[in-house]
């Protein structure tokens, strides 16, 4: 008798951290800070009118942003959310933080997040994520509530009303 090993071959392992796209509180306007690749970098006016109400995207500074990764990631996070591989939780660190990941990436993205938290220069980011001036209540980040992390497709969030939202757009329950 053979042991089944397909369930190792479905492991999602996790890249190098180093695109994080920032996202600020809703404008109500579909703010896109894209250049490249038309004005809405590649999202449809479908998922702009979902994400509207949700959050705003960033300036980043870097073409790295702009050439189709932001809606190839989303389209990760609906992927494994749909098909029912979606993990999501609370960190609490000076502030809750929320997450919604691929279920085998779970651990890998709590510990990237408190990394960001203590000290993001060590994972070497195109744009900094500024997720520790954001729990300090820096000033300049206090509209910066919510995280997509492009390289392995997570979101993460300050704000527990982008989260809930975030959760409803994808169709995920909430946590309790």
């Amino acid at each position: 008798m053979f042991l089944n090993f397909s369930v190792l071959h479905n492991l999602v392992e996790p890249k190098k951290t180093y695109l994080i796209q920032r996202l600020r509180q809703p404008t109500g306007n579909a703010i896109l800070p894209y250049s490249f690749g038309g004005n809405s970098g590649g999202l449809s006016d479908e998922a702009l009118a979902k994400l509207t109400p949700i959050w705003t995207f960033d300036n980043m500074g870097s073409s790295g942003f702009e050439l189709g990764a932001v809606p190839h990631s989303l389209d990760e996070i609906v992927n494994y959310s749909v098909s029912g591989n979606a993990s999501k939780g609370k960190i609490i660190l000076q502030k809750d933080v929320y997450y919604i990941c691929h279920e085998d990436l779970a651990t890998y993205v709590r510990t990237t997040i408190r990394q960001l938290a203590r000290n993001e220069s060590k994972l070497k980011l195109e744009s900094s994520c500024l997720l520790k001036p954001s729990l300090e209540n820096d000033e300049y980040c206090k509209n910066i509530v919510g995280w997509l992390e492009l390289n392995n497709h997570f979101l993460f969030f300050t704000d527990e009303t982008m989260y809930r939202r975030s959760l409803e757009m994808l169709g995920l329950k909430t946590i309790k």
